[in-house]
């Protein structure tokens, strides 16, 4: 649970270390100015079919704005799962992996930048899955419930960012990454642990119970030791609390936000906010942010399991030490850890069979595959998607067609979902593949 607002007296408004502060609207702007209305999204309906609209305005689940034409559209909560967002010139008959931005094309600066400063900073995760870049905020020694070898800390985690100062219970975490911290050590971060578990600057990583943080940390070893470290020796902190149910509404934003609620509406067809944005508390404010920096939303996000979420129950293939592995989407560039949707990309570097146990009610899949080498003359295979066993898709890859939609309806009893990338006419040279943003929907 988010704690109240702390005061300005018990906190000092400063980063653990220098860092790149988030930019921010001037107040002229939080009120409309300068900001364009609407964004275009992707809107992915109850079979996980995309169509095209131009949302500007969200009212919990339900969706207004305007489609291809420019004709004026509202579509009923219930009826979209999630928006995604996309340029108003990608072809959507290639699936719902497609590219937001055409190959060669760069990111609009304002997004660029926000994404490479959310990049810089730190990020800390709760355990219902909503996360804040930022940074540790120092807590001042008279309100810190602990000082011990010039280090305060306390029962909870200060955190800056945006201007906001939140304070969050050590209970309620998942993990804390520093700033400044490697990319590798947010990509590595193990996904579950027994124990809380600290990963040092020197590559150690020392388990316990993390008792306290400030402008330290504070661990009790298994054999009942204490161990204090400054934080600047600390790269992240990952906690053994249990996770907990996430909001049925989620929303991944450019500036490495991921916010969840049970409400969610925009104001002016120019920012989204989650919950009550009015009551005036730090959680409220950061819960509004610009509609134009919004990358995705799940309107009922427990339904969407990504396929990059599942360990495959066996791989088969002629490559020795063939496997698939996880690539970033190209719209997720610079947030590598955070993709929208919570989809990574799952990529085949070879011909090879993949299987999937199915999750539980399962209704369908959804996909687009692309060639891994999409301009080579010697790309041509074809990718084969069945369903306990029985054939539900085939898909012929080449240099003519690098990329197609899939999207497989599910039995109600189906058990197993196999993958096989064969060879095309050339063999096996440049057959490799990527399921982008592979998504399963649940039925309700």
């Amino acid at each position: 649970m988010t704690m109240p607002p702390t005061t300005a007296a018990a906190v000092l408004a400063l980063w653990i270390a220098p860092g790149v502060a988030f930019a921010t609207q001037e107040a002229d702007a939080r009120d409309g100015g300068g900001l364009p209305t609407g964004v275009t999204m992707m809107a992915l309906d109850g079979e996980l079919r995309p169509s095209m609209v131009r949302v500007t305005s969200i009212l919990d689940g339900g969706v207004a704005g305007e489609d291809q034409r420019g004709r004026p559209v509202v579509f009923e909560a219930g009826e979209f799962v999630a928006l995604v967002r996309i340029n108003p010139r990608t072809d959507l008959r290639l699936g719902i992996g497609v590219r937001d931005l055409p190959i060669g094309e760069d990111m609009p600066i304002e997004r660029a930048s926000m994404r490479a400063q959310a990049s810089a900073l730190g990020v800390l995760a709760t355990t219902d899955q909503r996360r804040y870049p930022g940074g540790i905020g120092v807590y001042v020694e008279d309100s810190a419930e602990e000082t011990f070898e010039g280090v305060t800390v306390a029962e909870s985690v200060m955190w800056i960012g945006d201007g906001t100062v939140l304070e969050f219970d050590l209970d309620d975490l998942a993990f804390v990454v520093r700033e400044g911290a490697p990319a590798s050590v947010r990509l590595t971060l193990p996904k579950s642990v027994n124990t809380d578990t600290l990963l040092l600057t020197n590559g150690d990583i020392i388990g316990g119970f993390i008792a306290g943080v400030g402008s330290g940390v504070e661990l009790e070893r298994d054999d009942g030791s204490l161990l204090t470290l400054e934080m600047e020796r600390v790269h992240a902190m990952v906690f053994a609390n249990p996770t907990e149910p996430s909001a049925p509404t989620r929303a991944w934003f450019d500036d490495g936000s991921v916010l969840g609620d049970r409400s969610v509406q925009t104001s002016g067809g120019r920012w989204v906010t989650f919950g009550d944005g009015a009551d005036g508390t730090a959680d409220a404010a950061w819960n509004t942010r610009p509609l134009t920096s919004l990358r995705a939303i799940a309107f009922d996000a427990d339904r969407l399991v990504p396929l990059s979420d599942l360990t495959p129950d066996r791989v088969v293939s002629d490559t020795p030490g063939a496997t698939i592995t996880l690539g970033v989407h190209p719209d997720d560039a610079l947030l590598d850890e955070a993709p929208a949707l919570g989809a990574f990309d799952v990529l085949m570097g070879s011909p090879m069979r993949v299987a999937y146990a199915l999750p539980d009610g399962a209704a369908r899949f959804a996909c687009s595959v692309t060639l891994a080498y999409p301009d080579s003359a010697w790309a041509d295979c074809q990718v084969v998607f069945a369903v306990d066993g029985v054939e539900a898709s085939r898909t012929a890859l080449g240099r003519e067609s690098p990329i197609a939609s899939i999207n497989i309806a599910l039995p109600s009893d189906a058990q197993t979902m196999t993958i096989t990338l064969d060879e095309g006419r050339f063999g096996p040279v440049h057959d490799a593949l990527r399921l982008a943003r592979p998504l399963f929907l649940l039925s309700d």
